[in-house]
């Protein structure tokens, strides 16, 4: 996923679940307060850094770990859930291999997938990403 938009979809996420944050360097930066402290979070990677901790300083990757260190629950889907397996070339993207409502078959599907790139080993990357199927 580009910057651009992961920047979109994790700002977009902490507005959903009514998290206090201030907006600096064009979106690239947000400066969060809550109950336990300020949290400094760059939505365009993901990490995040607790600030002004004495023994140490909390800090993670990711929308959905910060959110739980928040003691904030995700939302639950809507809708059903698919698993969508990719593979790719770290400069070229992913190209879909796969779409299936089982994650156990999306892990058969990657597993195979490495197997065969033992013999044509020009993917980079195999991955696996849930997305919510909405009408």
């Amino acid at each position: 996923m580009g910057s651009e938009k992961l920047m979109h979809r994790s700002t977009q996420q902490l507005i959903d679940n009514d998290v206090d944050f201030t907006v600096h360097n064009k979106g690239y930066h947000l400066i969060i307060t809550y109950p336990k402290g300020i949290i400094d979070f760059w939505p365009s990677t993901g990490r995040w850094i607790h600030r002004g901790m004495e023994d140490y300083t909390p800090e993670g990757h990711g929308i959905t770990e910060l959110l739980y260190y928040m003691g904030i629950d995700p939302p639950k889907p809507k809708g059903p859930l698919v698993w969508v397996v990719e593979r790719g070339e770290k400069h070229e993207g992913g190209s879909v291999e796969a779409v299936t409502s089982s994650l156990e078959t999306a892990m058969e599907i990657r597993s195979a997938i490495w197997r065969e790139e033992n013999f044509f080993p020009d993917v980079d990357f195999v991955r696996i990403r849930q997305f919510e199927v909405k009408h």
